[in-house]
């Protein structure tokens, strides 16, 4: 009986090297080449920036600015929406102003 998962491993292992090889050859250190394109590019996990030639990513400040600071909202949002509901609507009614006609 075959062993389909020692003949797949095998071909891996002939593909990567025979990648290596070519990698080897054909492109500089860190660098991979790619049949599809026909050109070195670079390895995976490099940064993925496309190809920025190695250049690190900017550092964040250490102490970056702190977000503004909101006012605190007295009671519960629920309760201060209705009070403002219901004085503008006093104040519509009072002023013979209706919602819908």
């Amino acid at each position: 009986m075959r062993d389909y998962a020692q003949e797949l491993m095998a071909e891996n292992r002939m593909k990567q090297s025979r990648q290596e090889k070519i990698d080897r050859m054909m492109c500089k250190a860190g660098y991979t080449w790619n049949e599809t394109l026909k050109k070195c590019l670079p390895a995976v996990g490099s940064g993925g920036n496309g190809g920025g030639g190695g250049e690190n990513p900017p550092k964040l400040p250490d102490n970056p600015e702190s977000a503004p600071e909101l006012p605190a909202m007295g009671g519960t949002p629920g309760q201060s929406a209705g009070k403002e509901i219901a004085q503008e609507a006093a104040l519509r009614k009072s002023q013979g102003v209706s919602a819908k006609k």
